[in-house]
């Protein structure tokens, strides 16, 4: 009598056990049901946030879980020196006093 695996009850024959095509189809036929049910159920946690997101509380993810380009803000990234300050030039125009602030 063979064994079974716990959480998809795959049939784990016995070394004493003749080699059956069936049975081993029968476990490949477990193991795609449960990722069919998997991916569905990802799907559903997608359309749940989207749905709180329409209601203001959360922003859409994309088919890679991402949060979607048009719902990020619009940010502008400065890049670093080799000090780990933010390049002169590519601050906005400002006086010493005010590049001092971005910089330090």
């Amino acid at each position: 009598m063979p064994n079974y695996t716990k959480k998809l009850k795959l049939e784990k024959p016995l070394q004493t056990e003749t080699y059956d095509v069936d049975k081993r189809n029968a476990n490949w036929d477990k193991i795609d049901d449960a990722f069919v049910e998997q991916d569905k159920s990802i799907k559903k946690v997608k359309e749940d946030l989207n749905e709180k997101q329409d209601k203001g509380k959360y922003a859409h993810l994309g088919d890679d879980g991402k949060v979607l380009p048009n719902e990020l803000p619009d940010m502008k990234f400065a890049h670093l020196d080799e000090h780990g300050k933010v390049k002169k030039e590519e601050l906005p125009e400002l006086s010493t006093s005010e590049i001092w602030r971005y910089t330090e």
